[in-house]
């Protein structure tokens, strides 16, 4: 069946970009995934980096690991002009022309159209495209939809999505869930919605092998070498915990656990500097590295140094720094926030509160227990091996596609 589907990812940045996040390595890879299942993958895009525009084709293919990617234009909306601070600050935009002409002439070619992201532009006419063709329509929130995320402009996402996304919701054939949180978020919105519980994955294998650092990076580990190495790696922003992070090596020094930390990430907010200022302020310049993000064999390199990968977040979709750290051999220290409960149930990690003095506890605790330590780290490993890695994502897919072709053929047959 594979060989035969034609799949449309419908998202917001792709590759080149990377101050999406998680969405943007998620989505790349699942779409590579395919392809190399026998699949026709074709990715809509958005041409922006943060608020970079990016130097690539417009409405044409261009090749990327075996994937079609399209990349369009986009533009402010009109009532971005109106003199609310909160309307004028909000990161919405709009579908420009070569994008409807595109999706309205070629969307009926395709078996899937799936929505990878929540709140963009282009899912009402991706979702009516569907709908007005044979093409099944899956929608992905990552993470999007749950109110513990909003933030201060929680009543204007609310209004959307009352105004909006829950008649999206409503033409779906599939919801597709994250992690049991996504899924509750769908059923509040939705009810009596078909929902599938497809988690992201990692290249299990890859991530295994380690890696030599280059440049800088190399001297910022020869630097932090003398002591444990507790990591922050995602992009900076509020809600990944910096700040609480930061607090946490702080207090640990003070209280005589000597770890060193390292962050990085993409800095689309222009959040670094402050970070910076802020390690200096403390004291911390000798024990604690914050840079921009890292890639590829770096990414590896610092995974494999590091004993700790720390994520203080408030809210997830579902985390591909948790599968990476696992599957490289670090130990985890997240959240309730971050979604996965599977952590605590498999004894693969640890699940704190979102505080620093949490956060510097687990620390000692890990420091303190090497066996325990290590035995968290191989359950952590099993875990991503047998039910995270691309492969079972994978067959998840294809599997729901298997469902509901075969449930749309038999209604068909019943109609007749």
């Amino acid at each position: 069946m594979a060989d035969e589907l034609h799949i449309l990812f419908n998202t917001g940045a792709y590759p080149p970009a990377r101050c999406g996040g998680g969405p943007i390595k998620s989505v790349s890879a699942l779409a590579k995934k395919l392809v190399q299942r026998g699949c026709r993958v074709t990715v809509a895009a958005i041409n922006c980096d943060g608020d970079e525009v990016l130097d690539v084709p417009i409405a044409r293919p261009v090749r990327r690991d075996g994937v079609d990617v399209l990349y369009f234009d986009t533009a402010r909306c009109w009532w971005q002009g109106l003199p609310l601070n909160a309307l004028q600050k909000a990161s919405v935009f709009r579908m420009t022309d070569n994008w409807h002409q595109w999706i309205w002439q070629c969307g009926g070619e395709f078996d899937v159209i799936n929505s990878q992201l929540g709140f963009l532009a282009s899912n009402p006419q991706a979702s009516l495209v569907a709908k007005s063709s044979s093409s099944l329509y899956f929608y992905h929130q990552r993470g999007n939809l749950d109110p513990r995320r909003f933030g201060r402009r929680a009543w204007l996402k609310k209004l959307f999505i009352t105004l909006c996304e829950q008649k999206i919701l409503k033409r779906a054939d599939a919801l597709i869930a994250l992690s049991q949180r996504e899924a509750d978020v769908y059923r509040s919105l939705r009810p009596n919605a078909r929902i599938a519980h497809i988690p992201n994955g990692v290249d299990v294998e890859a991530w295994r092998v380690p890696a030599e650092p280059s440049g800088s990076l190399k001297q910022d580990l020869q630097r932090l070498a003398a002591g444990p190495m507790v990591v922050w790696l995602n992009r900076y922003d509020s809600r990944k915990g910096p700040d609480i992070f930061i607090d946490s090596i702080h207090r640990a020094r003070q209280e005589g656990i000597l770890v060193n930390g390292l962050m990085a990430g993409p800095d689309a907010t222009g959040m670094l500097p402050q970070i910076q200022a802020r390690i200096h302020t403390l004291g911390l310049g000798d024990f604690l590295i914050a840079r921009s993000g890292l890639e590829g064999a770096d990414l590896r390199a610092v995974l494999h140094a590091s004993s700790i990968y720390a994520l203080p977040t408030s809210g997830e979709g579902f985390s591909m720094g948790l599968l990476e750290a696992m599957a490289a051999g670090s130990f985890v220290v997240t959240t309730p926030e971050a979604n996965f409960p599977e952590l605590e149930l498999h004894h693969a990690g640890l699940v704190v509160d979102c505080s620093a003095e949490s956060f510097k506890n687990a620390y000692s605790h890990i420091l303190s227990k090497p066996h325990f330590a290590e035995a968290t780290r191989n359950n952590a490993r099993a875990l991503v091996g047998e039910q995270f890695n691309w492969d079972a994502v994978v067959d998840r897919y294809l599997a729901l596609v298997r469902e509901l072709r075969a449930l749309r053929a038999m209604k068909l047959i019943c109609d007749r």
